[in-house]
């Protein structure tokens, strides 16, 4: 039996994973536009215009973007300009060549993130971060956690054991990695 695998069905997923995957620690994403996740668009059209909006976006001609992808000129103006269904190797070419993800090109929502404000850290972790000499990193990755119920610690003393309990877990999969090679 024959299964065939729509590539812009695929790459809408992959590109709802890439964004996922690169999250960093300390930055949150917007709930309304998280929830925007569940359905890509899949409009063929649309994807070689944001294909030719990146391209020109980048500064590049068609001659250099073939150069740099390795896909001939003629087939990229195919993809710009008809109704195309490219494979999700030839999108993960020409996404790497212009420097955006596969979502920038099959038109994936745009999600945004914010990193931890003033207002999102707790007096007591305030207290801690000075007490301990935190980077504004440290204090951004502490203020994102979440807890469950949602209540945060109240003590410096909780916060660092949390503090404590990171490096630590981060020192074991240091050793851990080692262990492997």
């Amino acid at each position: 039996m024959r299964y065939f695998l729509d590539p812009l069905a695929v790459a809408s997923r992959l590109a709802q994973l890439e964004m996922l995957v690169n999250l960093d620690a300390s930055n949150r994403y917007d709930a309304e536009h998280l929830s925007k996740i569940e359905a890509m668009p899949r409009d063929a059209e649309k994807v070689g215009q944001n294909i030719r909006t990146q391209r020109e976006r980048a500064g590049l001609s068609l001659a250099q973007l073939s150069q740099a992808t390795g896909i001939s000129k003629a087939h990229l103006v195919r993809l710009e300009t008809k109704p195309a269904n490219p494979s999700l190797e030839l999108l993960s070419r020409i996404a790497e060549a212009l420097g955006v993800t596969i979502a920038d090109l099959v038109g994936g929502p745009k999600l945004t993130y914010r990193s931890a404000t003033d207002e999102d850290v707790p007096a007591s972790l305030k207290a801690f971060a000075d007490s301990a000499g935190l980077t504004d990193d440290e204090v951004r990755t502490l203020a994102s956690i979440k807890f469950r119920g949602g209540e945060r610690p109240r003590t410096i003393k909780r916060w660092n054991y949390i503090y404590e309990s990171l490096n630590l877990s981060q020192g074991l999969d240091r050793n851990d990695d080692e262990d492997l090679v």
